[in-house]
């Protein structure tokens, strides 16, 4: 599979083009993204975060300092 991809900016191909975006209107669109899909603190915790589910299998000593799974 290819594509082709185009190095040329925007006023070389479309000397009209006016960008809206900003990083303003982009936070503020994931913010309202998240909050209509009721993704929160508790969707975005420990239990959805690789690093944190590591800790808490180490502590667990499920893993070992290696990460590992330790024999059952």
């Amino acid at each position: 599979m290819s594509f082709y991809v185009s190095l040329h900016s925007p006023p070389d191909f479309a000397p009209n083009f006016v960008p809206q975006w900003t990083a303003r209107n982009g936070t503020s669109e994931l913010y309202e993204a998240y909050r209509r899909r009721g993704i929160s603190e508790e969707t975005e915790g420990y239990r959805c975060r690789r690093i944190g589910k590591i800790k808490r299998r180490v502590a667990a000593g499920d893993l070992d300092g290696a990460l590992r799974r330790n024999a059952a």
